[in-house]
């Protein structure tokens, strides 16, 4: 038996391999770029869903209660379509091959609207694809991003989600100049065609190789490691399958009869692990984490007070006596100032001037004031102001979403995270969204949805303040974990 390198060689290796791997570098930015596009095009299609809700009022004749419910029911086939994504599509399928089946999805969800004679088809087309088809590709983007990058994370993300406020900035216009010269019918063929863009988008999401993959920095991947996450957790069976991979890397022939107990061993490795990874989606242990719990209080209601205030603008604009073509131009300036501040806020969060978690909560608070200041807004001007804070501050939300998760329970349950924070997201919406239309139609005025926006705005900034007092005592149980084993870090 030949004598183990010893674990300084190792360490070189692991860093030689590292300086040629792609994280921050090199096709990690071809990555950020296609996670760019894929958000312009379906972030554009949800934040200009507004101009559509109003054409489905006057095409359909629907109330408001009605339009505002194809929302809340699309939020929640999105959510339950993320949260199976995240928790076991991924486990079997690369984030390329479900983001190219989540654009066809995209595609077609809006071309079947072309055939719609009624709010009831429209409310079948919207929920079903185009739900089931925005959870698949909106959230998987930054699950990858967050691998390719370390050092720029902050900025790689916060800069992929200005593609939101692109598509808004695009797409308004786009769509109000479709729906004015080819119609109803002709707008969303010619809109369902760009959508399936999505596809050769997701061609682009390389996935890493077993090498490049973010391990702890001080040691390399054998099969003694034993990666530790900031709560002091243990993932005995991912480090056996990241060992047999970097043993392939280096050059150990899988065939030769001396490996092929521990090829089979690592086979049956990887299905316990598949198996586990299934069970784990629907594992409710992360319940018992405070942190988590805080998070998911955030999320619910944080979602709604940063991204309706900009949803409702064009049927309050309708409401407030303003015209299609000004309603239009608003649209386009919260996408113009939406898209700068997300490009700061990721800079100013790699800094590391300010918490990121300090810098969401601070402008969740100021979204929500905003909100209750819509009944000041008597003019196109006032509405300018309006849009220009909303602007300004309604992206921090999403742009630092994932980065704060990782902050505050680590990269190893991201995706699991993800796929809750997406889950409870869906189940905000279908309760918010039909709350917004039932307030409208009983008080004649979309001010009274604003209100209830702002509060929810004020609610997750409140949940988000308590995060401090939620991740002390696991702060306390890592920093023994690190005093009993020195060279094992947190994960990062």
């Amino acid at each position: 038996m030949e004598p183990k390198e010893p674990q300084s060689t190792l360490l070189q290796q692991n860093k030689s391999k590292r300086n040629k791997s792609s994280i921050d570098q090199g096709w990690a930015w071809v990555v950020m770029f296609a996670s760019f596009i894929i958000m312009v095009l379906s972030m554009g299609y949800v934040r200009t869903f507004g101009i559509l809700y109003v054409e489905f009022e006057e095409r359909f004749g629907a109330s408001a209660t009605m339009t505002s419910s194809t929302m809340g029911f699309r939020s929640v086939v999105q959510s339950i379509s993320a949260f199976l994504v995240h928790g076991v599509v991924l486990e079997f399928v690369s984030v390329r091959v479900v983001i190219i089946f989540g654009g066809f999805i995209y595609g077609l969800s809006v071309l079947l609207k072309v055939f719609a004679t009624n709010m009831s088809y429209v409310i079948l087309t919207e929920c079903i694809f185009a739900g089931m088809a925005h959870g698949i590709v909106f959230s998987p983007p930054f699950v990858m991003m967050s691998q390719y990058f370390r050092k720029h994370r902050s900025f790689a993300t916060s800069l992929a989600t200005c593609g939101s406020s692109l598509g808004l900035m695009v797409f308004a216009p786009v769509l109000r100049y479709l729906l004015d010269q080819e119609g109803y019918q002709g707008a969303l063929l010619i809109y369902g065609a760009i959508l399936l863009n999505i596809i050769p988008c997701g061609c682009l999401l390389r996935p890493l190789k077993p090498h490049e993959i973010q391990f702890n920095e001080e040691l390399p991947p054998t099969k003694q490691d034993m990666q530790i996450s900031s709560s002091g957790s243990i993932d005995k069976e991912m480090t056996v399958i990241a060992s047999s991979s970097l043993n392939m890397e280096e050059g150990e022939n899988p065939f030769e009869p001396d490996q092929l107990g521990s090829n089979k061993q690592s086979r049956l490795s990887s299905v316990r692990l598949a198996l586990f990874k299934m069970l784990k989606a629907f594992d409710f242990q992360l319940f018992k984490d405070l942190r988590f719990l805080v998070i998911m209080g955030y999320t619910f209601f944080g979602g709604v007070g940063s991204s309706v205030g900009g949803l409702l603008l064009p049927p309050l604009c309708k409401e407030m006596g303003v015209s299609n073509d000004e309603s239009s131009q608003l649209l386009i300036i919260l996408a113009v100032v939406d898209f700068v501040s997300r490009f700061f806020v990721g800079l100013i969060a790699d800094r590391n001037w300010i918490k990121k978690q300090n810098i969401v909560l601070i402008t969740l608070v100021i979204i929500g004031t905003a909100c209750h200041c819509t009944r000041f807004c008597a003019s196109f001007d006032a509405f300018v102001v309006l849009t220009v804070v909303l602007g300004l501050f309604s992206g921090a939300f999403y742009a630092l979403l994932s980065v704060t998760i990782i902050d505050i329970l680590g990269l190893s349950k991201l995706s699991t995270v993800l796929g809750f924070v997406q889950l409870y997201g869906g189940l905000s919406s279908v309760l918010m969204y039909p709350i917004f239309g039932a307030l409208r139609d009983t008080t004649g005025t979309y001010i009274a949805s604003y209100h209830f926006v702002g509060g929810c705005a004020y609610l997750a900034a409140l949940m988000l303040a308590l995060e401090p007092l939620a991740s002390q005592p696991y702060k306390q149980t890592s920093s023994k974990a690190i005093k009993s084993n020195p060279i094992v870090k947190p994960d990062l």
